[in-house]
This record gives C-alpha cells, structure tokens and sequence, in this order.
C-alpha cells in the first residue's frame, strides 16, 4: 500500500512535468494551440503572466501574430533563394549551351551605357572608338622625310585608352567566334554531312577561321594600299620614324588585330579548342605574335607590324579553306591544298625573310633615320641598341616557327604525292573516334 501511495504521488508529478513540458513546446507555435486540453490552455495562459522571476521572463513566449509574421518572412526568403537560384542555373545551364551569350550581355550593357551621353566626354566611348585624333603630324627628327601616308589623312596618337578598346573588341572577338561557329556555320556543317564530334569541332574551327582572314587579310591590303608600303616596299617602313601618329584606317586595323590575337590566347589558355600535337609550337607562336604586335606598337614600328600581319593572314586564308574542303572531302580539296603551299611560301618564308632583312639593313642606313640614337622616353624615341636585337629576334623566332610549320606541310604534300592520302599530322584522327565509338 505504501508502495502504491508513494507510487501514485511520484506518478502525478511525472504526469504533471510531461504535460509542463507539453506546454513549452506547443507555446514554440501557434498553429498547435487547437490541440491543446483546456488544463492545458489555463498552464499556458497563467504561464504568459508578467513575473519578476528569471525563469518566468525566460519562458515568456512570442506573441502569435509576431509568429506568424516570423513564419511569412522565413516563407518568402526561402521562395525568393529558390527563385534565384532557378534563374541562376538555368542562366548557366543556357550560357553553357550558347557560349555566345555572355559576351552578347556584356556587349549590350556597354551600348547601353554608351547610349545615355553619347559623347567623347563618357568613359565608354574609349572602349568603343578610336580615341587621341590629332591635328597635323607630330614633329619628328627628320622632318624633311615625306610622310609615308597618302592624301594627308586625320592622323590618331597612342595612349593608355588603346587598352580600353582591345579590351573591347576582345569581348566583341568572343561574341563574334561562338555565334559564327555555333548559330551560323554549324547548321551549314550539318547539311552538309559532318556528324558531331571533333570533326565536326574542327570544321568550325577552321571555317570560321577562313571568315575572320578573309576579312582581315583584305581590309590589310587596303590598308597597305594607300601608304608607300605597297606591296611590301621595305624601305618606306623605316621612312618618317618615328610613326607616332596613324591614319584612322591603319590603327583601326592594328588595334583590331590586337584585340583577335588577345582572343585567341584566351583560347588556348582556356582550351576552347582541343590541343594539337603542335600545341607547344602553337602557344610559342602567340607568344611571339602579342610580344611582336605590343612592342611594334609601342616604339612606333607599325608599318613593319603591318606587314606581317598580311603575310599571315592571307596564308591562313587558303590553309583553312583547304582544310574545310578535306573535311568534305570535296574534289578541289586537293587542288586548293597545293594552291595553298605555294602562298604559304611565298608569303610566310619569302615575304617574311625580306621583312626581316629590312631590320638588318635599311633599319639603320642613309636617307633613312640613322643608328644608332640614344633612347628617349619623353619623345618617344626607342630606335636605340636595343630596339633592333628585340625586332630582329622576335620575327627571327616566328620565321623559326613557320619553318617547322613548313616541314609538317611537306610531309604532308609527300604522303599525299607518294601513298594518296593527305592528312593534317597536326590533329588527332577523327575516323578513329568514330570507329571507336561505334565498337
């Protein structure tokens, strides 16, 4: 009997406690007052009476309606996080899917800002047009030299501006390669029987390519064309130096070529295009290009940077035509390749030797500006010792490299003369990924 006395008083307490404790945790929302006891309710409401006690104070639940705004708030944040998260993804996942889009918006949001003070006063309008029009041609050494520029055309200076416009036209660069290749040429290549896979990779590569030297090479003939350079007259490049100063067409043309080369690096660097087994040879030829374009251009030697940007263009041109038509397996294939060697060499051996010989002989001769001169920073005087080893070696190490190009374009002429077949040794095989994909 003692036994169930003690048992039945120390049997409340547990029941009391369990219920108290019942109470603080439904007291946490609102939403379960309505499965409350009606002993339940008076503990609650005699609970929520001021005290002066610590643990009276500590207990003292959240109004409901204060609960229920805490709920609304938390319900939103989270419906918003997951809104933007949704829009994020699918931004990426159609970024990913049209790489031509994030370089569109970046595009447009400049256009955009540009729009609201169209005027050379707006920061953008560097970015977007050729900045430091001058009056006249700036005074030089030997004043005496004509100008090496016909119809006295509105001449542009250089600055730190002109790195704002490669900037740009780099963005336009990427923009201008995806939408080509993924909107434009693909279509076409699919009609024309490529299946995907790197064949397919690589005829869009190399047709787009063919688009931007086509383009390129002509607009540099043009270029050429109304200066005393034509065709490929050496001495003129060293006539007038120092080329402070440029006609609008020829810094357009130079700053343009700037900003592809500064694309394509961000190609290989981020291996948009699958490597080669020429890869090093490759990345030791933009190297030595962006070294020979931002060089030239700081000591005022453009019109040979001109030059060599036309002997690789045009032959470009027809290396990337003839290897379209391969992917075709088009009949002037084989006619278009042999075409090809031959501009090949004319241009990348024989025109680039003499552009090389020029540096080491009429660079420094009478009537021309004489050598050596002490460099002068202030005036933009850089024809010093050091200018002609740095010319000289760096368009020495692209001869370099054209020459090893050469001799895998030979073996590939003799293969074909002597077994039948002609296959770039460059790339890797296409017909064996497909069979191994059919196995």
């Amino acid at each position: 009997m003692r036994m169930g006395a003690q048992r039945g008083s120390t049997g409340w307490w547990e029941d009391n406690h369990r219920n108290t404790q019942t109470i603080n945790l439904a007291t946490t929302t609102s939403e379960t007052m309505s499965t409350l006891s009606p002993n339940q309710k008076d503990r609650l409401r005699m609970s929520r009476i001021p005290s002066d006690t610590g643990p009276s104070i500590a207990t003292t639940p959240a109004s409901a309606r204060s609960e229920a705004a805490t709920v609304r708030r938390r319900r939103a944040l989270s419906v918003q996080r997951r809104t933007l998260s949704h829009t994020w993804h699918s931004y990426v996942e159609t970024s990913n899917n049209n790489t031509w889009l994030t370089p569109l918006i970046v595009i447009l949001i400049m256009l955009g800002l540009f729009a609201i003070n169209p005027t050379t006063t707006n920061p953008i309008y560097h970015f977007l047009f050729i900045s430091y029009p001058v009056s006249g041609e700036p005074p030089r050494p030997y004043p005496t030299e004509p100008s090496i520029y016909h119809n006295n055309p509105q001449l542009y200076g250089k600055g730190l501006y002109d790195i704002a416009f490669c900037v740009f036209y780099t963005i336009v660069f990427s923009f201008a390669r995806e939408f080509v290749m993924q909107v434009l040429l693909k279509p076409l290549a699919r009609r024309w029987g490529i299946k995907e896979g790197k064949k397919m990779s690589r005829f869009l590569e190399q047709a787009y390519t063919f688009c931007y030297f086509s383009i390129s090479g002509t607009f540099g003939l043009i270029v050429m064309s109304r200066t005393d350079m034509w065709f490929f007259n050496t001495p003129a490049f060293w006539q007038a130096y120092p080329h402070r100063a440029l006609p609008l067409d020829f810094k357009f043309y130079y700053l343009l070529q700037a900003s592809y080369w500064l694309q394509q690096a961000l190609v290989l660097l981020l291996q948009l295009e699958a490597p080669r087994k020429d890869f090093k040879e490759l990345v030791l030829h933009h190297i030595i290009t962006l070294l020979l374009i931002g060089l030239s251009y700081r000591f005022h030697f453009t019109a040979t940077g001109v030059a060599v940007f036309i002997t690789m263009d045009v032959s470009d041109v027809f290396l990337a035509l003839s290897k379209c038509l391969n992917y075709l397996d088009h009949p002037l294939g084989t006619p278009c390749f042999g075409f090809f060697i031959l501009v090949w060499f004319y241009c990348r051996h024989y025109l680039s030797a003499q552009i090389l010989i020029s540096c080491l002989t009429t660079y420094n001769n009478p009537p021309y500006t004489p050598f050596p001169e002490p460099i002068d920073w202030l005036n933009q005087q850089y024809k010093c010792w050091i200018a002609k080893p740095i010319t000289v070696g760096l368009l020495g190490a692209l001869l370099g490299v054209n020459i090893f190009w050469s001799w895998l374009i030979l073996r590939i002429a003799g293969r074909f003369v002597w077994k039948g077949e002609a296959k770039d040794e460059r790339s890797d095989d296409e017909e064996e990924e497909e069979k191994k994909k059919g196995e």
